[in-house]
């Protein structure tokens, strides 16, 4: 199954704009956090119920994908590659298809890649606290007090 979009060139360059403008916001709000982290309020589920939400991770994953730093971003949060990728595949798709029918175009989104989303997004969840809960892994290291810092060792091995 697809979702069918129709694009003009104008709206594409609009939106090419703006996913282009998003990793300059992202580095502002990661010095930002960095600089004032008492403006940026915690993670409620992770303040009161002291487990990972989906989403716990993706600024450091964000940050480590703007370094080219794959694995590391992987391994905080998989949901930001995984967009970013789907984001390039989508933005090249409709580039060459914009090309080809000289600036009106239509393009289709296989419903395959929300799922995908979806169960990375819910599998990660239940994976990431399951590892914390049952085995005391905590590899952002912000939850438990003698956490496993997964990622360095596993950078360390690579």
């Amino acid at each position: 199954m697809y979702y069918h979009a129709h694009i003009k060139k104008s709206n594409f360059i609009l939106i090419t704009f703006f996913t282009f403008l998003v990793p300059v916001l992202a580095y502002g709000y990661i010095t930002a956090s960095e600089q004032y982290p008492a403006f940026f309020p915690p993670c409620g589920l992770k303040s009161f119920f002291h487990l990972y939400c989906p989403g716990c991770g993706g600024t450091r994953a964000l940050e480590h994908l703007l370094h080219l730093r794959l694995i590391e971003s992987l391994l905080c949060n998989p949901l930001v590659l995984f967009m970013a990728v789907c984001l390039i595949y989508y933005w090249l798709k409709t580039l060459i298809e914009l090309i080809r029918q000289h600036g009106d175009a239509y393009f289709s989104i296989h419903l395959g890649f929300l799922w995908a989303f979806l169960i990375i997004l819910v599998g990660f969840f239940f994976i990431r606290n399951f590892l914390l809960l049952q085995f005391g892994i905590d590899y952002l290291g912000e939850l438990t007090e003698a956490a496993v810092y997964l990622p360095g060792e596993l950078m360390a091995q690579i």
